[in-house]
């Protein structure tokens, strides 16, 4: 298949994932803004947006979640959409660089292959606690010897 062909999928496949989403806050990020924090994981880091910071406990609109390959570089994990603080909808992609969506999760009782256990995965929830963003590029800074809030 050609390339544009494969462009082409990928976006009606994206936007047919998203319109299961209402059009909430930070339903349309596609890349992490500069107060997105930064997640730290046994293979590096993962930057989410919005920090809990910006969080009421019945927040409905969606949360965004990027593998970081590089400085510079992220590739879209998942986006969850959360409705009066419960995720209602979990949308997961490859993570690495394809921008393919992988499962496309109606909660509560997800049954949808790829689905099983996102309700609850820590990644998933509605809180997860973060360092700042410049963390991952200067880990010796102050905000960065903290607990993650």
């Amino acid at each position: 298949m050609n390339r544009l062909a494969m462009v082409l999928l990928s976006f009606f496949a994206i936007q047919a994932a998203l319109a299961q989403i209402p059009d909430a806050p930070n339903c349309r990020v596609d890349q992490p803004p500069p107060d997105a924090g930064a997640y730290a994981t046994p293979g590096g880091f993962l930057l989410v947006h919005p920090r809990n910071a910006y969080l009421a406990d019945d927040y409905t609109g969606c949360k965004a979640v990027w593998v970081m390959d590089a400085p510079d570089r992220f590739h879209r994990l998942m986006t969850l959409y959360f409705e009066g603080g419960k995720l209602r909808v979990a949308l997961g992609y490859d993570g690495r660089g394809a921008n393919e969506l992988r499962a496309t999760c109606i909660l509560p009782g997800a049954t949808q292959p790829g689905c099983g256990g996102v309700e609850s995965h820590p990644l998933s929830a509605l809180k997860l606690p973060t360092w700042p963003r410049s963390c991952t590029t200067r880990p010796d800074g102050p905000e960065c010897k903290k607990k993650p809030d």
